[in-house]
């Protein structure tokens, strides 16, 4: 299972969110960074949590 989907078991269902993982590039990695990011997007309007 993914993390989106463990988090976000309906977001991650639906066809209207899409997710993305930004990693760090060799240069950052180079500085230390070590952080990974997940972005869930949609384009239907919402307020609030997508966690669920």
């Amino acid at each position: 299972m993914s993390a989106f989907a463990a988090y976000a078991p309906n977001a991650a269902d639906s066809e209207d969110f899409e997710s993305y993982v930004l990693y760090p590039t060799q240069a950052t990695w180079n500085q230390g960074d070590r952080d990974v990011v997940c972005i869930a997007t949609t384009k239907v309007k919402r307020t609030g949590s997508i966690k669920g």
